[in-house]
């Protein structure tokens, strides 16, 4: 990557697949097998059918206040599953992680501070595997399976992001996110592709711009695979 520095997206819930000697931002999210179910109980978490994300405040009912022991009397119908992440670093910092109900539009990963799960850091959605367009937005409309066309729509702009080559493949800068959305701080963006021979088109790691004639026939094949917001901190990090 250029600049020598690293991007640690907190949107690790992508597949980072090899390409020819390149990796790619493919579409699917997932934790690996570190989950196992803390609650296998049906019902419906957003009961007002509130799923407005607003970074540093809440997103739907869950306030960024929220301890493990709001969420588990609220989310008492949910299947809820536990988790966690490793981010690289000087030390490695581990974060656990509460998934509210996986597969489903309604998913959200949870992501606390530490094992006590007193303090939430930031809350990720992602695409399900079932490819599940989810039922999250931000203020200005963007949700997780829309297409680089529809973004399009709403931003009036032309859509940076990374080419398809290693951690930091399809992140959306956040400096260049300040065009699209007013109140960027603490909102994470990632795109991804749903097919594997139209993201070989884009390796690299310089920065595309959806307007760009290149990206004209494929745009319906470019989706917002990720949306992180931060509440009590940024959900990416970057370092040196």
């Amino acid at each position: 990557m250029s600049g020598g520095k690293k991007a640690l997206l907190i949107c690790l819930v992508t597949i980072v697949i090899g390409l020819g000697g390149f990796g790619a931002f493919f579409l699917f999210g997932g934790h690996g097998n570190d989950i196992k179910s803390a609650s296998n109980m049906m019902g419906i978490g957003t009961r007002n059918n509130d799923f407005l994300l607003i970074p540093y405040n809440r997103a739907g009912v869950i306030n960024k206040d929220w301890t493990i022991k709001d969420v588990s009397k609220y989310f008492v119908q949910e299947n809820l599953q536990d988790s966690k992440k490793v981010i690289d670093g000087k030390p490695p910092k581990s974060y656990p992680i509460t998934i509210i109900k996986p597969g489903t539009a309604d998913a959200l990963d949870i992501i606390w501070e530490d094992e006590s799960k007193q303090h939430i850091a930031w809350i990720e959605i992602y695409l399900q595997k079932n490819k599940a367009i989810s039922n999250w937005k931000l203020q200005d409309g963007y949700y997780v399976g829309m297409t680089l066309r529809e973004m399009e729509k709403i931003s009036g702009k032309s859509i940076p992001f990374h080419g398809f080559y290693n951690g930091i493949a399809g992140f959306v800068p956040f400096h260049e996110y300040r065009g699209l959305y007013p109140q960027a701080a603490g909102i994470q963006l990632r795109i991804g592709f749903l097919d594997e021979r139209v993201g070989r088109k884009f390796m690299g790691d310089g920065i595309r711009w959806s307007l760009s004639s290149e990206f004209n026939p494929y745009k319906d094949q470019f989706v917002l695979a990720c949306i992180g917001i931060g509440m009590n901190k940024e959900p990416y990090i970057l370092i040196d």
